[in-house]
């Protein structure tokens, strides 16, 4: 236990699994806990089973914490996947939105076009009824 003791120290030194070795020593600190008040009220067993107790409560605390970090990760994941597809779906919407403008325009002014050619066509309709007319003036002095 010494030489475990002591390759913990060294780890932490090192600045290694800081984090394993405090879990490792809580541990060890809550089982000599249990074995010396086992020990010392071995005709008292609930003292032996509240230290019990107490030792499943910190492992189950352990695992709840991972199960947490797990989960918050696969929600951070799913997040910035959502993140992902929403700026893609303002990009695209972003694109389309300038297509249709440029649908617009380019519709405007073909609707110009065709009112500047609607006005050259009446103009020369009306030229062209002039013109009838006068020829069947001319035709009518011969």
């Amino acid at each position: 236990m010494g030489e475990e003791k002591s390759d913990l120290m060294a780890k932490i030194e090192d600045g290694e699994g800081a984090s394993t070795a405090l879990k490792q020593l809580q541990q060890q600190n809550v089982r000599k806990k249990s074995w010396f008040f086992f020990e010392k009220n071995q005709k008292q067993p609930h003292f032996y089973l509240s230290i019990r107790v107490q030792e499943l409560m910190t492992a189950q605390a352990a695992q709840s914490e991972a199960e947490h970090k797990k989960a918050a990760s696969k929600l951070q994941t799913e997040t910035d996947q959502l993140h992902s597809q929403l700026s893609e779906a303002r990009a695209q919407l972003q694109r389309e939105t300038e297509r249709a403008s440029k649908a617009e325009q380019a519709a405007a002014e073909k609707g110009s076009r065709l009112e500047a050619a609607e006005k050259a066509r009446e103009k020369l309709q009306a030229e062209l009824k002039t013109k009838v007319r006068e020829f069947c003036r001319f035709e009518t002095s011969f």
